[in-house]
């Protein structure tokens, strides 16, 4: 179930993909998920919360983590997604997924932290960007980007920014 940062987070960026070409989870397009090969229960690696589309190809995929950013989760999100094959939206047809970007968003209260500690958050995903983009292009993705955002005017317009370049 969808909670209710993640809601806000996902509509926001939706808005913020106006221009692209894009299909999103958690409406009327269905969950987005990922297979390993063909699109069986026994191949399901994981699911993604947008994917933009290219021609009818799979160029990018965005994944919103709005509260657990811990590495072994940012980790298994890339992994999970560097290992599929298939991209199914709702009930379409199966799309090939090749040299695709991946986004992660997250949300800059989960990566700051609100305690008086402080957050190593934000050098954790700095360091697994630096690993994981040696490791690209063995899969099915091509680049990595990890995305905070605040949802605010600033972000984004960074963020159309950055997906363009893809």
């Amino acid at each position: 179930m969808e909670g209710e940062t993640h809601q806000r987070m996902r509509e926001n960026l939706k808005e913020a993909l106006g221009g692209f070409k894009q299909k999103s989870s958690h409406e009327k397009d269905g969950r987005i998920n990922i297979y390993h090969g063909e699109p069986v229960p026994e191949n399901w690696l994981s699911d993604v919360d947008f994917v933009l589309l290219s021609n009818g190809a799979v160029k990018i995929l965005i994944e919103i983590k709005d509260e657990d950013i811990t590495p072994k989760v940012i980790l298994g999100t890339i992994e999970a997604t560097d290992l599929a094959s298939k991209c199914v939206v709702g009930k379409e047809e199966p799309r090939e997924v090749k040299d695709a970007t991946l986004f992660i968003v997250v949300n800059s209260r989960a990566l700051r932290g609100s305690g008086k500690r402080k957050s190593h958050k934000p050098e954790q995903l700095k360091l697994i960007k630096k690993l994981m983009k040696k490791r690209l292009g063995n899969g099915c993705l091509k680049n990595l980007e990890i995305f905070e955002f605040d949802q605010d005017e600033k972000d984004f317009k960074e963020l159309k920014n950055r997906l363009k370049k893809y």
